[in-house]
């Protein structure tokens, strides 16, 4: 009755088995803490999930993406784009990047512990695509590098721009974040080892 409420109100089986995890851990946890023996429910119960398969760009790809991109009129998007295939950073850390966590002189950025999705401070290495993508950021008396100006405050989303980049390039329905697996792919294809890759 619990997995039919939740589908009827559109969440995912994902997030359905995630809550499935939480309540069977929380039956658990009293059974094992106040010695009683109530029957869990939720025991070997889990929904089947979208078989999901990540997209690769290829450079070609990448080009025509990035060709779209730099006509758009607003130029932080570009450069936005530029750093999700150059850093393998995912959206979420971009946008609340702040300049105190960006050393272009040493060429690497910070991405603190409390925006990271494993909550470690991870430093990315940025190449000579990247650095000039920072370059391409207009400099505003703001903390954020992708700040609005029109909002004084950071960018939440470019999803309206992307969506649009994205059907004029001509190169299928791609996500922002396999921009992420993209960089992993053409690392792999220039010959890096995976452990370095996991490591990027």
């Amino acid at each position: 009755e619990y997995c039919s409420f939740r589908s009827l109100m559109g969440v995912k089986n994902s997030t359905i088995n995630r809550e499935l995890t939480i309540a069977r851990s929380a039956i658990n946890y009293y059974n094992k803490h106040n010695q009683t023996n109530i029957k869990n429910p939720f025991l070997g119960f889990n929904l089947f999930e979208a078989d999901f398969m990540p997209r690769f760009l290829s450079e070609n790809e990448c080009s025509k993406l990035l060709a779209v991109c730099s006509d758009y009129a607003n130029s932080t998007f570009y450069a936005y784009v530029q750093l999700l295939l150059h850093t393998g950073c995912r959206s979420g850390e971009l946008l609340s990047l702040t300049w105190d966590n960006v050393n272009l002189d040493a060429r690497y950025l910070v991405v603190r512990n409390s925006l990271s999705k494993n909550k470690k401070t991870i430093y990315k290495p940025l190449n000579l695509q990247a650095i000039k993508a920072f370059d391409c950021l207009s400099f505003y008396d703001s903390d954020f590098v992708f700040y609005n100006p029109k909002t004084d405050n950071r960018y939440k989303t470019f999803r309206r721009a992307w969506l649009s980049s994205v059907e004029k390039s001509k190169i299928g329905h791609v996500r922002i974040h396999d921009l992420r697996h993209t960089f992993a792919s053409l690392l792999i294809k220039q010959g890096v080892p995976l452990y370095h890759v996991s490591q990027l």
